[in-house]
């Protein structure tokens, strides 16, 4: 029996969503990074790229959470 056995069927959707969501903007984050590399232009890194990274890795953290609380609830 694992962790998502127990969970009823809202929250296994809930947790589906939450692996979509981050999926679809790390794979966002991912492409815009591509594209701002692929470019010809002296600056390639500013504080835009800087804070987009910090932005993504405080919803990695916060998803992360998410989904941990729902597994250890009983």
């Amino acid at each position: 029996m694992t962790l998502l056995d127990k969970l009823s069927p809202e929250g296994r959707r809930v947790i589906t969503v939450l692996i979509i969501r981050f999926v679809i903007i790390t794979v966002a984050v991912i492409l815009r990074f591509i594209g701002k590399f692929t470019r010809d232009q002296k600056n390639k890194f500013w504080w835009d790229g800087f804070w987009i990274l910090v932005a993504w890795c405080f919803n990695a953290a916060a998803e992360a959470l998410m989904v941990w609380s729902m597994l250890l609830r009983r």
